[in-house]
């Protein structure tokens, strides 16, 4: 440290520092009348900022005052308050703030520091009166035990100039806090609005949350989804609305990347519920308490104690997404250690959130908040479980009913309650004709998808399971952010619509965030669903109940096309089905070299690898009086996932009987694709690019074929068909249905 003072005119300035504060703190604890201030000058550090662009968060202390030299612009004052006058207040500070070119150092790495000072004492008013120690005496010594550190930056206009202009800056600055009668409370105010003390002696921090504001970014904060990001934007929407947010950051469902549709959770650290229980927060938008909400859990047991929603919400003046203030009486679990988790489980209306200023402790309930509103129906269960997994509330609260495949009824049968569901409670959901209700759903595609939940205990769950006799109809699991399906199940032991008991093994994805899903994407044989009874949590040492132990069939799902360039050179991996012969009884050929033709335009730049289908080959012989389709294999198409191919000849606004389908594997049409792409030249294949967002589904392409061509290319060329791509291909065009 002594090297740091070579230079004599920094020298004079620091000591004149320390002997202005000296007998500041002496004049300020000396006057003991009722405008006394409680303001005590333990010491000075000096850090010059301008020449520490090269600091990093590895950076101690020590390294830092190894930068300082007479160029900077920061003094960072380091104060105490006595504890007695803070806890009047009802405010408490622990540690330290230190900010350097707009970057915070870790309040770890000021450990080695805190009995380092540039001078060798300053003056504390103690019971004994006024006394001189040095630094390691009031930082070690017990009898200051009660003195709470209070980090101030001041940013001056100069340097340290001639004449010690800035001394009379920081002599102005001292008197001003002393002037409001509150030895500096409105400058400690402004530093800790976020932190309040327990009139025990018992360490506040444990009952502060962490970043509860978002100023430090997502730290101390848990995100699975793409469901936003802290934010410095303080409005939205072009009509340039204010959200309402504290300070210069919150979280935003309006960042980059973010979508409405995705869903997910924000978990925070935990902390411990103390003072009068009382927490406040700020959301904006999740205005369906069924589908977005914040819990507070049990940060030991995972136990959901209390879930509340935006019940202020309100689109009036377009302010849906405005941030509302609550308060929350969490009184009933004081001593409790627990943690927030905000659950996004909505695709649409608002079914996104925005958060704010999470504040966890006051010692009296908080004025000048809204109560927060608590969901309409009850809350139990842990995050590990599935929300209304039994469908008791009496309807599909929690869950998407995406395709309208069936509804919660209290029927205890099916056809004409003749025959028993066997469910488990008052309800179950079910797409079968049911007595009392209009349940008939067959004709029905869709899916029903739960609420997130977290898999753990011993990462088994189990359910009930009706109907289904169609493989297009099964259950699955998958993951809550990508869509991955993690198992998926058939019914195993149909007898009509009776619920059969499942007992499935997802242990190998415990700590994973998922989603239940049941699908029904049949139109006949039993391709309806009855469903009850889903159990997602089973601790250790829980007895599971009797059932079938559920075969999953993930392995033999598929999500990739057989030969969808026909490099093979054959059509392996298709079938051709020929419904009007021509003259050579097929609709084309998979070839290396394209015919040599005026009215033919090869694509040897276009095609994928070597070969590719077409309907003509040299020798001027051609099938465009042909009728027929060629079918692919079956594949898996996820959700969200896109699908491309390579489509020459027929279309073009002449001929529409020529064209390419996504099909369902029981051969439902998904989309139908032309070429009519702009600029389209005889039998140039032009590139196509399609997004499926539907439930993931076991599909096919059909090339149909329903033209003998008349002059106007009732025939087709293609190639290159890819499936579950995550995005579309790089200057292909979109396929127009």
């Amino acid at each position: 440290m002594k090297n740091l003072f070579v230079k004599n005119k920094f020298v004079v300035v620091l000591i004149a520092l320390a002997l202005m504060f000296t007998t500041i703190g002496v004049t300020m604890l000396g006057n003991k009348g009722d405008n006394s201030s409680k303001f005590v000058t333990k010491g000075v550090y000096t850090v010059l900022a301008d020449e520490l662009p090269e600091l990093t968060s590895d950076k101690s202390l020590k390294d830092v005052k190894a930068k300082v030299s007479e160029d900077g612009k920061y003094l960072l004052l380091v104060s105490a308050f006595d504890d007695s006058f803070l806890k009047s207040e009802g405010l408490y500070y622990i540690g330290f703030k230190y900010t350097l070119n707009e970057q915070d150092i870790d309040t770890t790495q000021l450990d080695g520091a805190k009995t380092s000072t540039y001078y060798g004492e300053v003056a504390l008013n103690t019971s004994e009166g006024v006394v001189n120690l040095g630094a390691s005496d009031i930082y070690n010594n017990q009898d200051f035990v009660d003195y709470s550190l209070i980090v101030y930056e001041i940013e001056f206009e100069n340097s340290y100039e001639e004449d010690y202009e800035n001394l009379v800056n920081i002599r102005s600055f001292i008197t001003e806090v002393e002037a409001n009668n509150n030895g500096g409370f409105d400058v400690v105010e402004e530093l800790v609005s976020a932190t309040q003390k327990d009139t025990s002696a018992e360490d506040i921090s444990i009952y502060q949350l962490y970043n509860g504001d978002f100023e430090q970014g997502l730290e101390g904060w848990t995100k699975v989804g793409n469901i936003g990001d802290v934010s410095s934007d303080s409005t939205y929407w072009n009509e340039g609305i204010e959200f309402g947010m504290d300070g210069e950051k919150m979280f935003s469902a309006y960042t980059s990347g973010a979508e409405e549709k995705a869903v997910g959770t924000l978990t925070s650290s935990s902390f411990k519920v103390g003072g009068s229980g009382f927490v406040t927060f700020k959301i904006g938008a999740m205005r369906d308490g069924n589908y977005v909400y914040v819990d507070v859990v049990d940060a030991e047991t995972k136990q959901i104690l209390a879930r509340y929603y935006n019940g202020l919400w309100s689109e009036a003046d377009l302010s849906g997404c405005k941030l509302i203030a609550y308060k929350a009486d969490l009184s009933a679990f004081n001593g409790k250690e627990v943690f927030f988790r905000i659950s996004d489980n909505a695709d649409s209306g608002y079914g996104l959130f925005f958060a704010d200023s999470f504040i966890t402790y006051y010692e009296n309930e908080p004025d000048g908040f809204n109560v927060a509103t608590p969901v309409d129906y009850a809350v139990s269960g842990t995050i590990y479980d599935v929300f209304n997994g039994g469908f008791e509330l009496g309807n599909v609260q929690g869950w998407w009913n995406q395709g309208e495949i069936g509804v919660v009824t209290n029927a205890n049968g099916y056809w004409g309650d003749n025959i028993p569901y066997g469910k488990d409670g008052d309800y179950l959901f079910t797409g079968v004709e049911s007595f009392g209700a209009d349940t008939k759903r067959e004709g029905n595609r869709g899916a029903l998808t739960s609420s997130i939940f977290e898999i753990g205990g011993t990462g088994y769950i189990s359910f009930m399971l009706g109907g289904g006799g169609s493989q297009l109809c099964y259950v699955q699991v998958i993951d809550a952010v990508t869509n991955e399906v993690l198992a998926r199940y058939h019914q195993q032991a149909q007898e009509d619509a009776k619920l059969i008991q499942y007992i499935a093994n997802l242990s190998a994805y415990i700590g994973r965030t998922a989603r239940v899903q049941v699908v029904d994407q049949a139109e006949s044989g039993w391709g309806c669903v009855s469903f009850d009874n889903v159990v997602t949590y089973y601790p250790e040492g829980a007895i599971l109940p009797e059932g079938i132990t559920a075969i999953d069939i993930k392995e033999n799902i598929k999500y990739t096309i057989d030969n969808g360039s026909f490099e093979t050179g054959n059509i392996d991996g298709w079938t051709m089905n020929i419904t009007e012969a021509g003259a050579h009884n097929t609709l084309g050929w998979v070839l290396e070299t394209e015919i040599d033709a005026g009215w033919y335009t090869k694509n040897n730049d276009t095609k994928d690898g070597r070969y590719l289908f077409t309907f003509a080959q040299p020798g001027d012989i051609n099938c465009e009086n042909s009728k027929g389709t060629l079918q692919s294999s079956t594949f898996s198409l996820k959700q969200g996932s896109f699908v491309s191919f390579k489509f020459g000849a027929a279309g073009g606004g002449q001929n529409h009987n020529v064209y390419i389908e996504l099909c369902r594997a029981d051969g439902s049409v998904i989309a139908r694709f032309f070429n009519d792409a702009p600029g389209k030249e005889n039998t140039k294949m032009n590139s196509y690019y399609y997004q499926y967002d539907g439930i993931e589904v076991d599909c096919f392409f059909r090339v149909v074929d329903n033209s003998t061509g008349d002059g106007n290319y009732g025939c087709l060329v293609i190639d290159d068909f890819r499936v579950n791509l995550e995005s579309a291909p790089e200057g292909y065009i979109a396929a127009i249905q």
